[in-house]
């Protein structure tokens, strides 16, 4: 197609609309377009003659009219001789939705770029124009089409650099269409990107913490109150400080999205996990003996949970204690095991590696 010579060979003339009331002016204009009309002109439609000069339509909806469409166009102000671009008419009574699909699919073969006035009427229209790209339009019982390429996906971004590759012209209702889907992908490329920014950001603080030389331990707990996702990205609710009557205080309550409740307490990243003839350290005991505790608690007053925690049942514990450099990590497994599940115990070096991992995974595409 060589669009310079097929559109624009014959220079284009379009008969401005006049505003205001500057009554010597529109008597001059209009003897003038009387005298230079389109006697020579092909003879065009009402639609074509509204949306060739559009600057684009936008879709409304109302109670009592149903959907009006409204072209902005282009006038000239007989009292400034300024052109300007507004809304002067409006078009409405459609019969049904093929009778508007048809009024939007004129549209856009006049290149008139058509929009809905809010988020629910403009994915509306971008689905009426996808179908009629798709489909076609229908008017006095026969079919229309506006392109030949019929059987691509619009939101798929690899078929979209697919159809820019090809010869054929692309309408502009192809391109607004094809132009949001690659928002659309560059927004989850953005999320997805700032998403791991995040996490590499709480990888880098909470390893500062862990590391520095005089940890401050309320600062560590602190940092992972106010970035939980060091807890886990499986996690839609988080609630820091959750009582149990006035028995208990657990350090966090958390909610995976299948529903089921993980119930954590912290202890401090300086204790030792075991001792040196390899029993378990009373510290560890002592957080083991803590999840317990709140589990035989829910247990016993199961309704009572239930009013803070909704439909908690058998929840998990969670210790979070100690470091690999003092751990015997392979009894840290065994004892883990012997829980079955009931109970898990990591350190915190653990909780580190976990992030670094889904970081990792995430950048190489295997979640």
């Amino acid at each position: 197609m060589n669009r310079l010579k097929d559109k624009w060979s014959t220079p284009k003339r379009d008969y401005l609309t006049i505003l205001g009331d500057d009554k010597e002016f529109n008597e001059l204009f209009n003897k003038r377009v009387e005298k230079y009309s389109q006697k020579n002109d092909e003879e065009r439609s009402f639609y074509r003659t509204i949306f060739e000069d559009s600057v684009e339509v936008i879709l409304t909806k109302e109670k009592e009219r149903g959907y009006v469409l409204n072209p902005i166009m282009q006038c000239l102000d007989s009292f400034t001789l300024q052109l300007v671009q507004c809304q002067i008419l409006e078009l409405y009574g459609f019969e049904d939705d093929d009778d508007l699909k048809g009024t939007i699919a004129y549209a856009m073969m006049m290149e008139a770029p058509v929009y809905g006035n809010n988020s629910e009427l403009q994915e509306f229209v971008d689905n009426i124009q996808e179908d009629i790209i798709k489909n076609g339009f229908k008017e006095d019982g026969k079919r229309y089409t506006l392109t030949a390429y019929s059987d691509y996906n619009t939101k798929d971004h690899n078929e979209i650099i697919k159809r820019l590759n090809q010869s054929t012209y692309i309408t502009r209702a192809e391109i607004n269409l094809l132009s949001n889907s690659v928002s659309f992908k560059f927004k989850e490329y953005t999320n997805a990107a700032n998403f791991l920014t995040k996490i590499e950001s709480v990888i880098d603080q909470l390893s500062t913490l862990l590391n520095s030389e005089i940890r401050n331990e309320n600062k560590l707990q602190e940092f992972i109150t106010n970035n939980p996702i060091v807890l886990g990205t499986e996690y839609k609710t988080v609630i820091p400080k959750h009582k149990l009557g006035a028995e208990y205080e657990m350090d966090y309550a958390l909610q995976r999205f299948d529903g089921v409740f993980d119930l954590v307490e912290l202890e401090s990243s300086n204790l030792p996990l075991f001792n040196k003839n390899g029993q378990p350290s009373h510290h560890l005991v002592h957080a083991e003996q803590q999840i317990l505790d709140w589990q035989e608690w829910l247990e016993d007053k199961n309704f009572y949970g239930r009013e803070k925690l909704e439909n908690i049942k058998s929840p998990i514990g969670i210790v979070v204690i100690g470091r690999n450099h003092n751990t015997d990590l392979q009894k840290l497994r065994r004892r883990n095991i012997s829980f079955s599940n009931y109970i898990k115990i990591y350190t915190y070096d653990q909780i580190l590696q976990k992030l670094v991992t889904l970081n990792e995974n995430i950048k190489r595409g295997d979640l």
